[in-house]
């Protein structure tokens, strides 16, 4: 039986995927999502994520948005698991990995408070922008438990394993989110599938997220 481990995007918490994790278990699936300490350092969750997966069995890597950097790292520690990026970044090809693009550092370094703290997530742009992302009640929702990160964190770097995209990997697009990256996946003949939905598409709607997941999985008989 496969375990989906579901790995957090540090912006918003681990609390956030709890709807996920209830799907995909609903439908028969072991799953959890990963958890750490705050603040978040990458070396850290590297650590801590490495550490929950050597517990499981059948363990598939999920990480959604800004863990998608520190995923291959994790998948290499425990000898290659398999990885679905969900609407993630992805790390350069090898070397080391910024872990924001250099545009969105910029924008997130004129938000940092006097400690050098962000705000939540869901105030890094005006309110109006993210009603397609976080529609509804969500706002509020994802508002009251995205954790408040160090600027020192998006200024972090990680090594990546040498030849990580010839591993077991996929690809869970939410739109074009992240274009780029769905790009790259392309050329690099990975497994993928595009839901017309926004980022928190797995947040939002579990259901058919858990859906699309499965599907991945059955297409690259893992």
């Amino acid at each position: 039986m496969t375990h989906w481990l579901v790995l957090p995007s540090p912006f918003l918490g681990s609390p956030a995927y709890a709807p996920l994790v209830a799907a995909l278990r609903a439908g028969g699936d072991d799953a959890s999502v990963a958890t750490y300490a705050e603040p978040p350092v990458a070396a850290e969750l590297v650590d801590a994520w490495s550490s929950a997966a050597a517990k499981l069995d059948e363990v598939v890597l999920v990480p959604h948005s800004n863990a998608g950097y520190l995923a291959p790292v994790v998948s290499e520690r425990r000898s290659g698991l398999p990885v679905v990026f969900m609407d993630a970044a992805l790390p350069a090809p090898s070397g080391t990995s910024p872990l924001v693009p250099a545009g969105l550092r910029s924008h997130l370094a004129a938000l940092a408070d006097a400690d050098g703290m962000l705000p939540a997530w869901s105030r890094w742009w005006p309110r109006d922008d993210l009603d397609d992302v976080l529609p509804g009640a969500w706002f509020d929702r994802i508002d009251a438990i995205a954790p408040r990160v160090p600027l020192a964190y998006v200024d972090e770097t990680v090594d990546v394993p040498d030849g990580w995209e010839r591993g077991r990997r996929a690809y869970l697009a939410f739109g074009e989110t992240y274009a780029e990256e769905l790009t790259r996946v392309r050329e690099l003949g990975w497994p993928h599938r595009v839901v017309p939905a926004r980022h928190l598409h797995c947040v939002v709607d579990p259901d058919e997220t858990t859906a699309e997941l499965r599907s991945l999985r059955a297409l690259l008989g893992w």
